[in-house]
Order: structure tokens, then sequence, then C-alpha cells
């Protein structure tokens, strides 16, 4: 919850620049968490939930950090206006990147 917490949080800084790198080192620490998991885990032919979460938890990080470099690009192209009114909805949206796939999730383990 921490890693996802610190990953919304950047969407409320307005320096992109900043953004990107809180991004990049929340990813560097979840990849770095992961690591430190991996001997703990049991070996299992097949995908449990907290499988499905890491991954989930993975794939909306670097989708986290692609979208702050768009958002950046797009305020060195000139477009900081267009780039400001995507954000301000995507600040929203971001929590159902997790809700949507780990319900899913949920529904299908279970």
């Amino acid at each position: 919850m921490l890693i996802i917490g610190v990953s919304w949080v950047t969407f409320f800084l307005k320096d992109y620049t900043r953004r990107i790198e809180v991004a990049a080192g929340n990813l560097l620490l979840f990849i770095a968490f992961s690591f430190s998991l991996a001997e703990d885990y049991p070996r299992l032919g097949y995908l449990t939930l907290l499988d499905v979460i890491m991954a989930t938890t993975f794939f909306v990080n670097v989708l986290v950090v692609i979208y702050n470099v768009w958002l950046k690009r797009m305020e060195m192209n000139g477009q900081e206006k267009q780039a400001d009114q995507i954000d301000s909805y995507m600040d929203w949206i971001y929590p159902l990147a997790y809700l949507v796939p780990l319900g899913i999730a949920v529904v299908l383990f279970f």
C-alpha cells in the first residue's frame, strides 16, 4: 500500500521533472522490495493472488513513469495547458487503475 500511495502522491506535484524522479525512484523501490521477498515465496507452478497483486503494482508503476515523461514532453512542446487538463483527470482515475484489475483478480481467485 505504501508503494501505491507514494506513486499516487506524485500526481499532486506540479513539477513534472520531480514527478519523474519520484516515480522512477518508487519503481526502483518496488523492484528492490520484490527481490527481498523473492526468497520467501513458495515455488508454485501457478499464479497466486499475491503474484497478480505484485504484477499489477509493477505494471501500473511503469505506466506512471511513462505517463509523467509524456506530460513532461507535452510541457516542453508548449502544451502545458493540455498537460494540466489531462493531469487533473488522472489524479482521480489513477486509483481505479489499481482497484479495477485487483477487483477482477479477487473475483477470479475467490
